[in-house]
């Protein structure tokens, strides 16, 4: 067995002693990766995650378990583990992420993504990452309702899109309904120039994390609130 390299970024840690834990990495060129962290924590405090940088591991033929080596962070992205917007909603990207990949499912746009946050940018990206997650994945429902017409307020409903004029009842017991604010602001997401003049309030930011958690929920059959959601909404 040799030692690989690669971009990564370790994003969660799971304690198994006193100073090992089991570490979750992404890498743009081995996806999701399970290692054993020998020295994750000392007297100074854990590892920092959900920092870029670069990861030396030795990968495992008979066991999803790969031995950590070493981590390198970027010092170009330093400023990620020192803004707490960043780090939060990456935390929910990733949550997504592993909902929606399996060890070693590739995602390049995701490590590209992961790379384009900064102070003032974060909310947008947050909810782009998540988006293109979705679309990745082949679980991102069809901006168009049903008809076609999207006529007055829209429900989602099982991974559709209804209008008035779909003929489906709009009530909350049936689905999530859509505003048509909300509405425009989705059909931004796959139009670049479009997307690029949007600023989204907080409030819009919390509706559409609902959206996209709630149509997870559909897709996975689990039907609950990813932790990092539900946390970042117990924080506002």
């Amino acid at each position: 067995m040799k030692s690989l390299n690669t971009p990564a970024i370790i994003y969660r840690l799971t304690r198994y002693s006193d100073n090992s834990a089991i570490a979750l990495a992404f890498s743009p060129e081995y996806g999701k990766l399970k290692l054993f962290m020998p020295n994750a924590y000392s007297k100074k405090g854990g590892f920092m995650t959900l920092t870029p940088g670069n990861l030396t591991f030795i990968m495992k033929d008979t066991s999803d378990l790969h031995r950590f080596v070493a981590f390198s962070h970027n010092p170009a992205y330093h400023y990620y583990s020192q803004t707490p917007e960043i780090i939060v909603r990456l935390n929910i990207c990733f949550d997504f992420f592993e909902h929606l990949f399996h060890s070693g499912e590739q995602c390049r746009i995701f490590w590209e993504m992961c790379l384009k946050y900064s102070e003032d940018n974060c909310r947008k990206a947050g909810l782009y990452t998540i988006y293109r997650l979705m679309k990745e994945a082949g679980v991102m429902f069809d901006l168009k309702c049903k008809c076609g017409s999207a006529q007055g307020d829209i429900l989602l409903k099982d991974g559709e899109l209804f209008c008035g004029k779909c003929g489906v009842s709009q009530s909350p017991e049936e689905g999530i309904p859509i505003s048509g604010k909300m509405y425009s602001n989705l059909l931004a997401f796959p139009q670049n120039e479009l997307f690029k003049n949007i600023n989204f309030t907080h409030e819009e930011e919390l509706k559409l994390l609902m959206l996209f958690n709630n149509h997870l929920s559909v897709v996975s059959g689990k039907n609950k609130m990813l932790k990092s959601v539900s946390v970042f909404i117990s924080m506002q």
